[in-house]
């Protein structure tokens, strides 16, 4: 059964998947369901924790979707944000909390990792005074 097409110009099209349709085993079939849909299309990854670090061929498949089709955008992301925008893709979202920065799946509840949400940046939280002459 083919679906109608959308008539409509305004329309962006979420696709809520799984990490692994990133995988090398299922990127190619996603490349080709995607470049068959017209309109733009807003990825958003559901996985715990950090979605493009669950294996090594991810953030190389996840950056090859955006250099061969056209019109992808990444929603509800970390810095991979500047990534895909530097590999093509027509926007991307940047979460501000670490639950805006990928979904979970509707059937599992989220967990909270040891280091807590999001980077530490210890070093350039500390006060450095500075001199003041006048």
């Amino acid at each position: 059964m083919t679906p109608a097409p959308i008539e409509r110009a305004d329309t962006l099209v979420s696709l809520p998947i799984d990490v692994t349709w990133l995988s090398r085993e299922n990127i190619g079939q996603l490349i080709e369901v995607c470049a068959g849909i017209r309109h733009p299309k807003a990825v958003i990854l559901f996985r715990q924790f950090d979605p493009l670090g669950q294996r090594k061929d991810i953030p190389t498949n996840s950056r090859r979707r955006f250099t061969e089709v056209e019109h992808m955008s990444l929603l509800r992301t970390d810095l991979a944000a500047l990534d895909v925008r530097a590999h093509g893709a027509l926007c991307a979202g940047i979460g501000v909390q670490s639950s805006l920065r990928h979904a979970i799946p509707p059937d599992e509840k989220a967990r909270i990792g040891k280091r807590g949400g999001g980077p530490m940046y210890p070093l350039s939280s500390r006060h450095w005074p500075g001199r003041s002459e006048l």
